[in-house]
């Protein structure tokens, strides 16, 4: 579905970075969101069909899958939300939220989706989480929560072992993992061989609705 850009004043995303990947030939770009952004977002989450990006997968999967990016979206919406969204060559491919409350940062979404038919982004979950942890290692919060979904796609537990996490407790459906400061750093210098994140000097809004485009079918 082609979603032709609208000009809105009230659609502003703020620069966070500029990301390259090596042996990656993308443009990644990251950008705070928040409830400025919402009609932005509102089009985005309309314009991202599951079942035509990613075709092939079971019926669940794509009900876990879109509750995952709606809420994503409806936390992100918030008026002091702590979101920000991945643009890969002008097209955004995924958003994390999450809070800072009490001592530990609570990671409460975090969802990807392909940019183009049959294609995930490369790298997309590992930059997203690359300026989490940025974020992290840099506050006095002593860790990391989050709670994963067992049945889900492409298998989140897995990719949040890989980045350190370590499972806590868990029940038939869920799997309540944390990640230490130590377990952070460590997965920041690993990342910092292929992840190269350069931070915007101009904070300047943006027009997101002007800057990205929202046709994944091509």
């Amino acid at each position: 579905m082609r979603v032709n850009p609208i000009s809105n004043i009230s659609t502003k995303g703020v620069p966070i970075a500029d990301v390259k990947v090596k042996g990656i030939n993308n443009s990644y770009k990251l950008f705070s969101v928040n409830f400025k952004d919402r009609e932005f977002l509102d089009k985005m989450y309309e314009a991202v069909e599951l079942d035509k990006l990613m075709p092939n997968l079971y019926e669940y999967d794509y009900i876990v899958w879109d509750e995952i990016l709606h809420t994503a979206i409806k936390k992100s919406k918030g008026a002091y939300s702590k979101s920000f969204l991945g643009v890969c060559n002008n097209k955004p491919y995924g958003i994390l939220h999450y809070n800072d409350f009490g001592k530990e940062y609570q990671l409460s979404y975090v969802a990807t989706f392909p940019t183009e038919p049959q294609k995930r982004v490369p790298c997309g979950g590992q930059i997203l989480f690359n300026e989490l942890l940025k974020r992290f290692v840099q506050s006095d919060k002593k860790g990391i929560e989050l709670c994963a979904v067992k049945d889900s796609p492409f298998n989140p537990v897995g990719t949040y072992h890989q980045l350190g996490f370590r499972t806590t407790d868990e029940d038939n459906y869920n799997e309540f993992m944390s990640l230490s400061r130590n377990r952070a750093v460590q997965t920041l210098l690993e990342q910092n061989e292929y992840i190269i994140s350069t931070p915007f000097k101009d904070k300047t809004n943006v027009d997101l609705e002007k800057t990205l485009s929202l046709d994944f079918m091509i």
